[in-house]
């Protein structure tokens, strides 16, 4: 079966400054991209990449 996932940051958690941006790419949105490599290399992760319009990111992957 396929799903489609999406991940959005809400509008509250969003940085508010250059120096928080920065922190929360490098401790959110780096890992968080890091971890899809080995589910696509495992082709469970069949597409994805980022929303337009929106912080967020989705991805259709395949389980049982």
């Amino acid at each position: 079966m396929q799903y489609l996932i999406q991940m959005r940051l809400s509008s509250s958690a969003r940085p508010t400054t250059q120096e928080d941006g920065i922190a929360f790419i490098e401790q959110s949105i780096s890992p968080t991209l890091d971890l899809c490599k080995k589910p696509q290399e495992e082709k469970k992760i069949l597409a994805g990449g980022p929303m337009s319009g929106a912080v967020a990111i989705a991805h259709i992957v395949t389980a049982e």
